[in-house]
């Protein structure tokens, strides 16, 4: 997928002024994410936490996703889509449904209505897994490395997803 984080930080910013320019570096820091939790009178996860202070989620848009609502501050998005939380926290939202973060595991899950059915799968075992996922199918979409199916296969193995159809489904 990607070398290292840094690979990953520099295809994010790369993207995003592609996609939506002008990119801001991220501007979050410790004291910002202790105001969100005290706010949502919740805990993030650590490797959620750790890429919120890496990269600026405002309007970021991978795949059919949107992290936020297109309208600019994604931790505003975070605190109105959040108003009862138990254990999973709304993140972002697109193709493959809402997606949301366990508190507790912090294992990243999507869900969808099908039909008049709930639909939740397992998308990764982890923030950075899905992330980095997420964005190396955005990559591998643009740059062509193997098929769009081969590639959400990889994914869904690498990350400890329950479903690639969902990955798939989510760049179409």
């Amino acid at each position: 997928m990607f070398e290292s984080s840094q690979d990953l930080i520099t295809f994010i910013r790369d993207f995003s002024n592609l996609a939506n320019p002008p990119y801001k570096e991220p501007y979050l820091d410790e004291g910002i994410l202790d105001n969100l939790e005290r706010k949502l009178g919740k805990t993030l996860p650590l490797v959620f936490r750790k890429w919120l202070l890496l990269c600026n989620f405002d309007n970021l848009q991978l795949g059919t996703t949107m992290f936020g609502d297109g309208k600019g501050d994604f931790l505003d998005y975070v605190l109105a889509s959040n108003t009862d939380i138990r254990e999973h926290l709304k993140i972002a939202s697109g193709e493959m449904g809402g997606i949301f973060i366990s508190l507790k595991s912090g294992a990243v899950w999507s869900q969808y209505l099908d039909g008049e059915a709930i639909i939740q799968t397992k998308l990764a075992a982890n923030f950075e897994g899905f992330f980095k996922g997420y964005a190396y199918l955005q990559k591998n979409g643009l740059e062509k490395i193997i098929s769009l199916e081969e590639a959400a296969m990889a994914v869904a193995k690498k990350v400890g997803s329950d479903n690639y159809q969902v990955w798939l489904h989510s760049m179409n």
